[in-house]
């Protein structure tokens, strides 16, 4: 049971990391809050992009989900070689 549920929180974890819409919804584009995902979203524009901003923050949206993803991945491991064998 211990894969499925680490497969479950790698998902789930992912899915309320990456989420765009909620954020720009309840803090709205003019507030000056921002998320990661909408951080890296309002350093784009339409005719012009600030790389030395927009990279930093690429970099601060994947290093945490990498570390959490390298230390829950033996979990997943594991499941998957425990129903390769029989018996």
């Amino acid at each position: 049971m211990r894969p499925a549920v680490a497969t479950m929180v790698i998902l789930n974890t992912f899915s309320v990391w990456n989420d765009f819409v909620n954020p720009q919804i309840i803090l709205g584009p003019g507030s000056g809050l921002y998320t990661v995902t909408t951080g890296v979203y309002a350093a784009v524009s339409q005719y012009s992009t600030d790389y030395s901003v927009v990279f930093p923050t690429l970099l601060l949206a994947i290093a945490p989900l990498l570390v959490f993803f390298v230390f829950m991945q033996r979990h997943i491991i594991s499941g998957l070689t425990a129903g390769a064998t029989k018996g």
